[in-house]
């Protein structure tokens, strides 16, 4: 836990503010001190390393989730479901084509990220479902292009989903009647977003 009488912000002569904060004794000749503030030294300890997320959805919302910039709740859940475990796609969401790849650090800074059991529940069994390394924000995420990393797709998986689609359903989701992973990395660039094509093992 950081201390309040023992952290400065620090300021480089010939830079701008880094957002750290630092011992005293630390310090060098290099470096001013500005007095930290109790909010950030309160923003500092809660801050968590979460790492790496991982967000599975398909390619139709996530169209939708970059037209909007904004990754919103689940209506079955009342949450945002992400996963710390990169191999989720083999197993719990093995039906999803497209793995969104977040920055669980800087989504940190803004929403609160909590751990998440689910339970399995039948008449006079209450037992947990083995960990699935789920966390959760409980509310929706705005401007979520800032937190993304990069978009995984499962090029089988791509092309089985948009064989659900009509030429007129493709042309309102994606603009093009006859979509191909090509025209979809595309679409991402416009976008801002990397797009990393996989097959799936």
């Amino acid at each position: 836990m950081i201390k309040l009488k023992d952290m400065f912000i620090i300021k480089h002569n010939y830079e701008k503010i880094r957002t750290k904060a630092i011992p005293k004794r630390r310090l060098n000749e290099d470096w001013k001190l500005e007095k930290i503030s109790e909010k950030e030294v309160r923003n500092i300890n809660e801050s968590k390393q979460v790492g790496i997320l991982y967000h599975h959805t398909t390619v139709k919302n996530v169209m939708g989730i970059l037209n909007d910039n904004t990754l919103k709740l689940s209506q079955n859940h009342d949450s945002v479901s992400f996963t710390r475990d990169k191999n989720a796609y083999k197993t719990i969401a093995k039906i999803y084509p497209i793995r969104i790849v977040v920055d669980g650090n800087e989504l940190s800074n803004n929403y609160k990220i909590s751990p998440y059991q689910d339970y399995y529940n039948s008449p006079g069994i209450t037992r947990k479902i083995p960990d699935e390394m789920e966390e959760v924000v409980l509310k929706d995420i705005r401007n979520i292009k800032k937190y993304i990393i990069r978009v995984d797709v499962f090029e089988d998986d791509f092309y089985d989903e948009l064989t659900l689609y009509n030429e007129r359903e493709l042309l309102n989701i994606f603009k093009i009647e006859d979509l191909n992973i090509n025209d979809f990395k595309e679409i991402m660039q416009k976008y801002g977003v990397k797009l990393n094509i996989i097959e799936r093992r």
